[in-house]
């Protein structure tokens, strides 16, 4: 049997990997054992992607060795992490968006399907067909000959998933795979990887949903500050326990619910888009935390998007407190007057490029302008910034960091920031805490119901259940666009939230 077929074992010894001002990774030793799940879990900065990047020949270490059935190799490329069967489905979606489906899932060897062996002709029908059984595999009904840049998100981290299965990898390195899942998609990926055990295969499972790490996996490794601090098997490892392997200092939620205030400052009054949201009401008060939630598909997204002018509406009005009385605002002028928050911090939340505090005041550039010729002044610009990198206790080796360089916890901070910088009186924010540690996600939420507290007032999207329930003072429940109930805080159970999105409340 080829060495192809049968690398399954994988030992990581004594990895060290240093960043300028940052030690990534610090003797960090793991072993995954065939037919075994390992959960790899930590804050965001613990080091988890640092190793997988490793693993995937992204980034080289060092010092240490990597040990495949007991054999050292060397992966200094993707080439070599793929030679020695290794497949890596990444966090952030990795594509050719003008490309095809298929071309995507078989990029790495698009040349073992020529049509022809002396011509440059690709078997498309036989690169469709392949393409289908790796899709047919996930539950994931999607035509091969679309662009990828055609596919939502949930449908392009399933073609994700079936260009690293594609690739016949026996050591899989998952990065967060269910981040942009339905709940259909999670189960039937649960599925396959449960199925990839069985055969022999060695799967590495990084996720920050414990739940996840403990329905999937066999055993749980944590990190923390480039170190291993914790393992065991996931029958030995609570929750509780988990957490406190991945967070040295105790971070608690501080946020406390307060009594909210009777003024109205934004009403939304039979709002209908094209398909979604359908003839939506409601009020949202001074200082209030006003959850909306539905599973995927419920509308709350295209509700945020109707009410601010980004998707168009079909009827309805949206009013907002100027002064002392509340007037229709045409929906494209409600921005200017309101923070935005959206999904995907990366695609249109920030410029990646950019130092932080250049992302900070980039909402509010008119503040740090003169009057005459428009000219910025980029000293009280760069103060302004600055602030806020303090106030929210931004993570960076330096005040003059990339923003595309911080954590995914730190990014989140950093879009807060931006708006906190316009000085706003009312947030809408898209799922706040998506992406982001333990840590990071309870910094957030402690922000959040400081602001509330302070009388700003909120709008949050959020998919998970505890966080509605920790955060909100009230919640809209959605269903296919509609709203179909209405909660309290003391309203605000688990079984209760569920059956309603359901339609069974």
């Amino acid at each position: 049997m080829s060495i192809e077929e049968n690398l399954k074992l994988i030992e990581i010894k004594n990895i060290h990997k240093q960043f300028p001002g940052v030690y990534a990774l610090n003797d960090v030793s793991i072993t995954a054992y065939p037919g075994e799940v390992l959960g790899l879990v930590g804050v965001n900065g613990a080091g988890k992607s640092t190793l997988m990047n490793i693993l995937g020949g992204i980034l080289r270490p060092d010092s240490g060795h990597i040990l495949i059935d007991g054999k050292p190799v060397e992966i200094n490329s993707p080439r070599d992490s793929e030679k020695n069967s290794i497949a890596f489905i990444q966090q952030e979606i990795q594509f050719f968006f003008n490309m095809t489906v298929y071309e995507n899932v078989f990029l790495m060897n698009l040349q073992d399907y020529r049509k022809y062996k002396y011509l440059p002709l690709l078997d498309k029908k036989e690169l469709c067909k392949k393409t289908n059984e790796y899709l047919n595999m996930l539950g994931c009904k999607v035509d091969p000959n679309l662009k990828v840049g055609a596919l939502h998100i949930g449908e392009q981290q399933m073609v994700q998933i079936a260009r690293a299965l594609a690739q016949g990898g026996k050591i899989l390195l998952f990065d967060e795979p269910t981040s942009s899942l339905s709940l259909k998609e999670k189960e039937k990926l649960f599925e396959v990887i449960k199925n990839l055990k069985e055969k022999g295969d060695t799967i590495i499972f990084i996720s920050h949903y414990l739940d996840e790490v403990q329905n999937i996996c066999d055993r749980v490794v944590v990190m923390c500050d480039g170190k291993v601090s914790g393992e065991g098997l996931i029958s030995d490892m609570s929750k509780e326990r988990i957490t406190s392997y991945m967070i040295p200092k105790e971070i608690k939620f501080k946020g406390v619910k307060s009594k909210v205030s009777e003024e109205v400052v934004l009403e939304v009054e039979n709002l209908s888009g094209f398909k979604k949201p359908k003839n939506v009401t409601f009020k949202l008060h001074k200082g209030e935390v006003l959850g909306l939630w539905g599973l995927l598909g419920s509308g709350r997204t295209e509700t945020i998007r109707t009410i601010l002018g980004f998707d168009e509406a079909i009827s309805g009005k949206v009013f907002f407190k100027e002064g002392n009385t509340l007037k229709e605002i045409k929906r494209k002028n409600l921005l200017k007057a309101c923070g935005y928050i959206t999904e995907d911090r990366h695609f249109n939340g920030l410029f990646l490029a950019m130092e932080i505090w250049k992302n900070i005041t980039s909402s509010n550039l008119k503040k740090f302008a003169s009057k005459f010729l428009s000219v910025l002044n980029t000293k009280q610009e760069k103060e302004e910034g600055l602030i806020y990198v303090k106030r929210l206790k931004v993570a960076a080796s330096s005040q003059f960091s990339l923003t595309g360089q911080l954590s995914g916890g730190n990014q989140q901070k950093v879009v807060i920031g931006k708006w906190l910088s316009k000085e706003t009186n009312i947030l809408l924010l898209d799922e706040p805490t998506k992406g982001v540690d333990v840590g990071a996600k309870i910094e957030i939420q402690n922000l959040i119901r400081k602001l509330a507290s302070d009388g700003t007032s909120c709008i949050v999207v959020s998919s998970e259940v505890e966080e509605i329930q920790h955060l909100c003072d009230n919640v809209i429940v959605m269903n296919e666009g509609n709203v179909v109930a209405y909660l309290s805080a003391e309203e605000m159970t688990t079984q209760r939230l569920i059956k309603e999105c359901l339609g069974k409340g």
